[in-house]
């Protein structure tokens, strides 16, 4: 469109027949006195079982993994071709209410593949975790990594 089309748009009024935005959704007030301590050992135990290569064990912490990623994880991070993998976290940053959490933290990941030099990652990830069953339990995470 043209800037001249445009302003002749605008001046008409056609442009303001545009449906008015959605109002954003509530913000979620995050509780000052929130206990961190279980979040935070939900995160441990995402990476003690990045740490121990079982599928099964990544899927139980973070149960809103899907089939597509629990693949990814199986092809590449788990690969018979990784003949060692070393996962370490930052402690996270938590903000929470009974029901909710999210935490932001880097998971730095190194991977050994068979006869090659390792490859180490450092991934940012925001996770979203849920209480259920008497624990914490991812429900989605974030993933933005980069090669180091």
């Amino acid at each position: 469109m043209t800037s001249a089309l445009a302003l002749s748009l605008l001046l008409s009024g056609a442009a303001r027949e545009t449906p008015p935005l959605t109002p954003p959704p509530p913000t979620i007030k995050w509780e000052k006195n929130f206990d961190e301590a279980p979040v935070r050992e939900a995160i441990d135990a995402y990476v003690a079982a990045i740490n121990s290569r079982n599928l099964g064990q990544v899927r139980a912490i973070y149960v809103g993994m899907t089939d597509k990623q629990a693949s990814d994880w199986r092809e590449n991070r788990f690969a018979k071709e990784i003949k060692k993998l070393t996962a370490t976290a930052t402690r996270p940053q938590i903000e929470g209410t009974a029901d909710g959490a999210r935490a932001a933290f880097v998971l730095d990941l190194t991977l050994v593949p068979d006869g090659s030099a390792p490859l180490t990652y450092r991934i940012r990830c925001d996770a979203v975790l849920r209480a259920e069953g008497g624990g914490w339990k991812i429900h989605s995470l974030t993933e933005r990594g980069e090669e180091r």
